[in-house]
């Protein structure tokens, strides 16, 4: 099945036609950061303290995880691992600047998720009083003032997020990046296929519909939408491009790697599991 993009980028240093991207491979690599950053957030985070403070995980669903044991550093676990996420995946990709396009592009779209899905979390926990962080701040006195701070802090880690997110992503295409419609592809072509895939498990899960499905399409398409703003953010920061501006080419093993992770989330972890062991 052939899947590429029309237009050429030709914006690398030596003057070199960089390519076409391939709109699969965006879409497979779209997906699988997808469930890799919810995974990271609910099985890695929640899960690994839940067992180490003797709990036992009773469900893990596409968008929570539930404990018999409840713990402060449990709730906070889940958040925390995606901004260490997003940090490592930082650090592998400045440590990686001739790596393929492909899994330089993973490794940016990892960052982008982790770190902007943690900060917009903060911010809507703070206003609605719903998820981990608002757990937190519930037991405090002046709840509701914590929780403004959640917002501000939240807004002000998603820029400056955002300003970090805008310069690798300079690094990783050079100036060919720049150009609306491949950053209308990099950015938009994997954060709506997500939010298909997000949908697809946020309808089965036992959590309640409305609130899963707000929540799969506000980690994904809100994602993608903030990121068409790069081009401004960027421009206040010029860094020098990678060695060779990323292209993503045609792949079966990163697509077949989706299509596998997709159906195993949307039809395993969708309608929610026990793995208490009982």
């Amino acid at each position: 099945m052939a899947a590429e993009t029309g237009a050429t980028a030709t914006g690398n240093p030596g003057g070199e036609a960089i390519g076409r991207d391939s709109a699969l491979t965006i879409m497979a690599i779209g997906v699988l950061v997808y469930v890799g950053s919810t995974m990271l957030h609910e099985a890695v985070g929640h899960g690994t303290l839940c067992l180490a403070t003797g709990g036992r995980i009773t469900l893990l669903d596409p968008l929570g995880m539930r404990c018999s044991v409840v713990t402060p550093a449990m709730v906070a676990a889940g958040p925390l691992a995606n901004l260490a996420g997003g940090a490592l995946a930082w650090l592998a990709l400045r440590k990686a600047p001739r790596a393929s396009g492909n899994a330089r592009y993973f490794l940016w779209l990892s960052m982008v998720f982790d770190l902007l899905i943690a900060a917009g979390y903060m911010v809507v926990s703070g206003a609605t009083g719903f998820g981990d962080w608002a757990v937190l701040a519930a037991p405090l006195a002046a709840a509701w003032v914590w929780r403004a701070g959640l917002v501000l802090a939240g807004i002000a880690l998603y820029y400056g997020f955002l300003r970090l997110v805008a310069v690798e992503y300079d690094r990783l295409t050079s100036h060919s990046g720049a150009a609306p419609a491949r950053l209308r592809r990099l950015a938009l072509f994997p954060t709506l296929a997500a939010a298909v895939v997000a949908g697809a498990a946020a309808a089965l899960s036992p959590t309640g519909k409305a609130t899963a499905l707000e929540l799969a399409f506000g980690t994904t398409v809100v994602v993608g939408v903030s990121l068409l703003a790069i081009p401004d953010l960027v421009g206040r920061r010029k860094q020098e491009p990678a060695p060779t501006p990323a292209r993503i080419t045609p792949s079966v093993p990163w697509t077949l790697a989706a299509l596998v992770v997709a159906a195993v989330f949307v039809a395993v972890i969708g309608p929610g599991i026990d793995l208490s062991g009982r």
